[in-house]
């Protein structure tokens, strides 16, 4: 049915303007440029191998007829504006008018192109020189209003301020005319080619080009491939770039249809070997005869001419061979593009390949109207419809141009029945033309494409070719062929285009007799119901609906049935009422690949022996019992999935499945064991069992299962322990034990190599890394940890016998996680070197490792923060006030390391390790500083201004306090204990309010018999001092500080304590106090270095004793029968006497050596 006469197309207003009538409106001033570089440029325009439609004003006009509106329409009714200004353009108020109307039609459209000739363009949108004086005089010119010039005015301006080329006297006007010319006609070809039907042809171009570029760039011939499925727009792209660039080569030829003329033709490959060399050579070549002498005289005759060959629609390789066999055969600078749907030919060739696109959503629309309505939009109510058919159309250019033309003339109202058609039964120009693929492809592979485009289009790559390789195809290769030929594509599913699917699903229907392949619900269900099977059925994937009430007797009559898939929506809730107590229906032995999910019987068939069945899935059945004990074996089963049968308790006799490679028993909640039989799956490989809540132990024999890679337990929470020597496992690289109540792992397992363990239970990870480490210095052996290490945190190895480097494993140095370690109780005598390695760490516990002498802070990480070293009784050497360091410890215990303070000052150590994590502002904003070290004598610092022996403290505020922010709280005090654990604390008042104090806590576990000092800083948090700066000056008066101490099962002793405020001034103090005690102590070390020096020269008086150097200060020990005093001329320093002091700041204790008094007085 035709149109109704009284439907019109719809008007220009509502769509886009058809195809302008001029490509290029020329706008210039006659007297200036006519008869020099307009008439070059003109010439030059139309001289391309692309014809122009060129407006000039003195030309397409007819004389003595009105200028105006004519001119005025041109411009309207053209693609681009050129826009030649020179001196006097703007003397013309003809000009200026058709400037005005450029400006107003082109705007910012990118289609107006400007041409400065000799004159500097800043005049021009500045309105100076001869241009400001034009507009002068138009001004004063009574023809024309001030609204008229107004807006030449802002025309020039607009124009002036966009950019243009620029001609000036050293110009070469030939050379820009050619450059010129080229560039818009390149642009104006694309532009031209999309309004005349051609979409989304500029962008695609601009790909070839860059293709055709990147070819050049190796070679000297280009050879491009277009490659694509049929009716994608490869000849149409091709025959847009051969028309755009034909004007560069003289010689050309464009071959249609190559696949077409070879078929119908007797000598179809000669004939176009003639027309190829007749375009060429402008010959006549009748005496070509056959394929080889074509050959020859191409080759001969064209090896140095630079040529542009488009050769349409090639399929076969002796198609390419005799007409475009090799590069050589053309000469340099030569373009030969072949666009084919067969890529297999050339893919050992050097043509370098370009993929032709599918339309985007917007081209496509555009392209269906411009072939409904000769619009680039449909009409308004003819959007929604026309979406539809972009929809169903899939963005393939031929099936929008096909159903555009079917279309158009028929009105609105029969669209709808029109489309519905279309979905049943495609449209024969369009099977027809994407057909011709299908028809090449030998029986195998038409086999796998229809199988594809019935049932398994989108579906997982992997998934399907599995499936297919069930049924004996070779898949991966039949697949290849597929993509070769442009029916489908890769992109991690199989994807296949909508219409070539529709065109297998009707090659199905149209065979002779019953369908083969079933995917339709409805017509699923009508078999069944009506009992209609069929022996012509190979393959079902279809769904079953939960509307329907379901009976499959008609199942037994499909003895072909190779592929059988039943999919449910509502698999889980089993709604095949009633039939688990029926007869099973016979199924085809011939069988597969059956995938039923709810498979509603309690039992398979007993007649059934699919002996080539590939993969068996049940997911959610009701299956009670597997097989029965009469079954043969099914020697080609390698894939047994019985997801959520819960009504499954247990599966025997393995052995009638021996080739078996995947066992999936997931959320079988009733399954209570594992047959012993599993040991004759010697080609397991999966055993995924997840979500078996009943599932107490596995078999030991499951150690015999040799090419087991993945055993997954998740979730089986009554699982307490793994069988025994699962080393036996060589091949296992997964193990998922999570959630189930295993917490320890066999020893075994630690030798297993790249095994990956995963468990969230960080109790039994730690305790895996603890035992792999333990033995590792006996065994020399371990596991790849790689799966702990990834989450490990905390570790303790505590007392474990660790003598040194070599007890622990290479990966310890790599557990990149971890935050707490102990080390406790250990009798290495320094820490292994990886341990800087572990770049997490914050808390390192290295009590009681009796023979532990050195800790340097380059072997420590930086993230470290807390540090024990308490009972370390040899060590020696740790946070050295004298030497480098990087680390900003928190807090570091040192309990009883008396042999540390005999050889740096103790004070200065607790002060300088008080300096770095001051320096660092954000650490101090978060947390406070703890050091606990010991120390010979009951003296604090004297950096403690505020100090008393009792055990409070109370501070005057400097009224001023307020102009300096107050940052926290230093403490110190001393004391001795020997208590199991003691709790100290400060309490803290502001003035002399009683509803608000605050209290700072301190835990120490342990405590020494010997005397301690103990340093704290307390940040200020912001209610204290928030409280402080409101405090009226009346009350501004004290802080007072309450220190008390809990002593748990043991007694203490407690010294002097001290309080200083800290401001943000104090931190530079200390670090001053540590500089000049550096400076001093090496003045101290070369006076030592002066006195062994001296020593040197005694020898005659006899044999020296023992001589050691003790850290950095080289300070040297020497028997009791050799006395020297240093610095003799000033008293003996006791060495028990008061610290000496530099200035006003106190160090610390001196040290006596045996033989040498020395005396550190600096003032």
């Amino acid at each position: 049915m035709e149109r109704k006469p009284s439907f019109s197309p719809p008007s220009s207003s509502s769509s886009s303007p058809p195809a302008k009538r001029f490509d290029v409106f020329l706008s210039f001033r006659g007297e200036d440029t006519r008869n020099n570089f307009t008439a070059h440029l003109s010439l030059a325009l139309r001289n391309m191998g692309l014809v122009f439609n060129i407006f000039r004003d003195d030309r397409a006009l007819d004389k003595g007829k009105e200028i105006g509106p004519k001119l005025l329409n041109a411009i309207e009714d053209s693609h681009y504006a050129v826009v030649v200004l020179s001196k006097n353009y703007a003397d013309s108020h003809w000009c200026l008018k058709e400037l005005a109307k450029i400006v107003e039609c082109m705007g910012d459209s990118g289609r107006i192109r400007t041409i400065f000739y000799h004159v500097d363009p800043s005049d021009v949108r500045n309105h100076k020189g001869s241009f400001g004086k034009a507009l002068q005089k138009h001004e004063r010119d009574p023809k024309h209003s001030s609204d008229e010039v107004q807006s030449w005015r802002k025309a020039l301006t607009q124009i002036g301020k966009q950019s243009g080329e620029t001609v000036h006297s050293l110009t070469d006007e030939a050379i820009f005319t050619k450059n010129f010319v080229s560039k818009i006609s390149s642009e104006l070809g694309a532009s031209r080619r999309s309004i005349d039907g051609l979409f989304g042809m500029s962008s695609r171009l601009e790909k070839l080009k860059s293709c055709v570029l990147q070819s050049f760039a190796t070679n000297n011939v280009c050879l491009i491939r277009i490659h694509g499925m049929g009716g994608i727009g490869k000849s149409t792209l091709a025959t847009a770039y051969y028309k755009q660039m034909s004007h560069e080569f003289e010689d050309r030829c464009f071959l249609q249809n190559v696949r077409e003329v070879c078929k119908k033709e007797p000598n179809g490959l000669v004939d176009l070997q003639k027309q190829l060399l007749s375009k060429i050579l402008k010959d006549n070549f009748e005496e070509i005869d056959c394929v080889g002498d074509g050959i020859d005289i191409i080759r001969s005759r064209l090896h140095s001419k630079k040529v542009l060959i488009v050769l349409d629609d090639v399929n076969e390789e002796d198609q390419l061979n005799g007409l475009a066999g090799e590069d050589y055969w053309f000469g340099p600078g030569s373009i030969i593009i072949v666009t084919t749907r067969e890529d297999s030919f050339l893919k050992n060739r050097k043509y370098k390949i370009y993929e032709a696109e599918y339309l985007n959503r917007s081209e496509s629309l555009a392209l269906f109207s411009w072939k409904a309505f000769r619009s680039i939009e449909p009409p308004k109510d003819y959007k929604k419809l026309s979406e539809q058919v972009v929809e169903y159309a899939s963005n393939l250019p031929l099936a929008l141009a096909v159903l555009g033309s079917l279309l158009g003339p028929k009105h609105k109202s029969l669209w709808n029945g029109i489309l519905c058609r279309l979905r049943k039964c495609p449209e024969k120009k369009i099977v027809e033309k994407l057909k011709i693929s299908f028809d090449d492809l030998d029986e195998t592979d038409k086999c796998i494409f229809l199988d594809i485009a019935c049932f398994f289009n989108r579906y997982d790559t992997d998934s399907v070719i599995k499936i297919l390789d069930s049924y004996g195809f070779d898949s991966k290769y039949g697949i290849s062929n597929l993509i070769d030929k442009s029916l489908l594509r890769i992109n991690g599913v199989m994807w296949m285009h909508d219409l070539l699917q529709e065109m297998g699903k009707e090659i199905v229907r149209k065979k002779s007799g019953n369908q083969s392949r079933i995917w339709d619900a409805d017509d699923f269900y009508q078999i069944l119901k009506n009992k209609e099977g069929t022996n012509e059925v190979e393959a079902i994937v279809t769904y079953v609906e939960s509307k329907f009430i379901y009976s499959f007797e008609a199942l037994s009559s499909m003895t072909k049935l190779r592929l059988l898939q039943i999919k449910s929506h509502f698999e889980r809730r089993q709604r095949f009422n009633g039939l688990d107590d029926c007869d099973v229906p016979e199924l085809s032995n011939n069988l597969q690949y059956l995938d039923w999910s709810g498979f509603p019987y309690n039992k398979l068939p007993s007649s059934f022996q699919p002996h080539n069945l590939v993969q068996l899935k049940l997911r959610y059945s009701k299956i009670k019992q597997f097989w029965d004990n009469g079954i043969e074996p099914l020697c080609s089963l390698k894939v047994i999935d019985l997801t959520g049968s819960k009504s499954l308790t247990k599966l025997e006799d393995f052995a009638v499945v021996p080739n078996l490679e995947t066992l999936i028993l997931s959320d079988c909640r009733k399954l209570l064991e594992i047959h012993p039989s599993i040991k004759h799956l010697k080609k397991l490989i999966i055993l995924d069992l997840p979500y078996c809540l009943s599932l107490k132990k596995l078999p030991e024999e499951i150690n015999g299962l040799a090419s087991l890679q993945i055993l997954n337990l998740y979730y089986c929470h009554k699982l307490e322990k793994l069988p025994n020597n699962l080393e036996q496992l060589k091949s296992l690289r997964k193990l998922e034990i999570r959630s189930c109540r295993i917490k320890h792992l066999p020893s075994s397992i630690f030798l297993m190599e790249n095994l990956e363990i995963q468990y969230d239970d960080a109790i039994m990870i730690e305790f895996a890394t603890r035992e792999n480490i333990k033995r590792y210095r006996t065994t020399g052996k371990c596991f790849d940890l790689d799966s702990f290490c990834t989450s490990l945190t905390w570790l303790d190895l505590n007392d474990c016998n660790l003598t040194g480097p070599e007890a622990f494993p290479e990966y310890f140095g790599k557990l990149a996680c971890l935050e707490y370690l102990d080390l406790r109780k250990n009798p290495f005598s320094v820490l292994p070197p990886g341990i800087n390695g572990l770049s997490r760490l914050r808390c390192l516990r290295l009590d009681h490792c009796k023979s532990l002498r050195c800790l340097e802070a380059e072997l420590l990480p930086s993230s470290l923060e807390v540090v024990y070293v308490n009972f370390c009784t040899s060590l020696a050497s740790f946070l050295d006030p004298l030497k480098p360091c990087h680390l900003r410890f928190s807090s570091v215990y040192c309990l009883d390391c008396t042999e540390l303070v005999k050889r740096q000052d103790g004070k200065m150590t607790a002060l300088a390790s008080l300096a770095r994590f001051l320096e660092d502002s954000s650490k101090r904003r978060d947390v406070d500083f703890k050091f606990v070290i010991p120390q010979s004598d009951n003296e604090l610092p004297s950096w403690f201004i505020n100090q008393s022996l009792m055990t409070s403290i109370s501070v005057k505020l400097d009224p001023n306090c307020r102009n300096s922010e107050l940052i926290g709280f230093a403490l110190a005090f001393c004391f001795r204990a020997n208590s199991a654990q003691i709790v100290f604390g400060c309490n803290l008042r502001v003035g002399d309010s009683e509803d608000w104090e605050t209290e700072i806590n301190v835990n120490v576990k342990e405590s020494g018999m010997s005397d301690h000092l103990f340093l704290l800083y307390s940040r200020c948090d912001d209610t204290t001092l928030e409280c402080i700066q409101q405090l009226e000056p009346s009350s501004f008066d004290t802080l007072e500080f309450s220190f008390y101490y809990i002593c748990y099962k043991g007694c203490t002793s407690f010294g002097p304590c001290g309080v200083r405020l800290v401001y943000e001034e104090d931190i530079e103090e200390l670090k001053q106090i540590t500089t000049r005690y550096n400076n001093a102590q090496k003045h101290v070390q070369s006076s030592h270095s002066q006195s062994i020096s001296q020593l040197s020269k005694l020898r005659h008086i006899g044999p020296f004793g023992p001589q050691h150097l003790t850290g950095v200060r080289g300070i040297l020990d020497l028997e009791d029968d050799l006395e020297m005093q240093q610095y003799a001329d000033e008293d003996r320093l006791n060495p028990k006497s008061n610290p000496s002091m530099v200035g006003n700041t106190q160090f610390g204790v001196f040290r006596n050596y045996t033989g040498i008094t020395t005396k550190f007085l600096d003032r």
